[in-house]
């Protein structure tokens, strides 16, 4: 079910929905990783600074020259029934030593 709202989002709305939850994420990992507490203030700045960093990522990508349709016209395709789909992301922080990686598994009902 949340799935299915999710995926009838704009997109806009779906990115200010996913920042403050990935910056939660990311404040737990501070805690477990770091033992640091970022208060409710530093994860809200975060949050809020994430988002209008990609914002301006996505207009630069859609205004800088390039011929970028294809790639924006990509949509989700389900898998057949009974198969799934994984989606796979990675990110390296030099400064701090270590790396994450996430993994999305999904089935035809998404």
């Amino acid at each position: 079910m949340v799935f299915k709202m999710i995926n009838e989002l704009e997109v806009n709305t779906m990115s200010e929905i996913a920042m403050p939850l990935w910056t939660i994420w990311w404040r737990r990992n501070q805690k477990c990783r770091n033992d640091k507490v970022p208060t409710v203030f530093e994860v809200n700045r975060k949050a809020r600074d994430t988002w209008q960093e990609w914002s301006k990522a996505q207009s630069m990508k859609m205004h800088d020259g390039c011929n970028r349709t294809a790639e924006g016209n990509k949509k989700w395709i389900k898998p057949p029934p009974g198969m799934l789909k994984c989606n796979v992301d990675a990110a390296c922080y030099a400064e701090q030593n270590f790396f994450c990686v996430a993994a999305c598994l999904r089935d035809d009902n998404g």
